[in-house]
């Protein structure tokens, strides 16, 4: 899953990147069949610096996306929070409503039994 414009171009530079490698593994796999100092020199001067660069990218990306997993669980934490609040004073506005002068009785009769026999409501 790409998760946004940045994210999607790491993911292209990755598949490139592993392109050319295997691209390059392939031809030094092939000469190290017939030739092996040839296929050193190759791994050497190519195989070993696409390595490198692939391994540096995936590592990026990698980083990357664990800061937008932690970017999203610190927003699900901050909607959490606000859903509570309002969970708060929606409870809190309820029962200052229940609490009128005109059912008075009945909001102590609640408070004592947990449960609101108010023939008002």
């Amino acid at each position: 899953m790409v998760s946004d414009d940045r994210d999607r171009a790491m993911l292209a530079t990755d598949r490139e990147l592993l392109a050319n490698y295997d691209g390059v593994l392939e031809k030094t796999l092939d000469l190290s069949k017939s030739n092996a100092s040839a296929a050193f020199t190759l791994a050497h001067s190519q195989l070993m610096p696409l390595a490198e660069k692939l391994n540096a990218a995936l590592v990026d990306h990698r980083r990357y996306n664990a800061q937008l997993g932690q970017q999203g669980s610190d927003d699900a934490a901050v909607i959490v929070r606000r859903v509570l609040w309002l969970v708060v004073i929606v409870a809190a506005s309820t029962m200052a409503d229940s609490a009128s002068p005109s059912c008075a009785t009945c909001w102590a009769s609640w408070v004592a039994s947990r449960r609101m026999p108010c023939k008002y409501r």
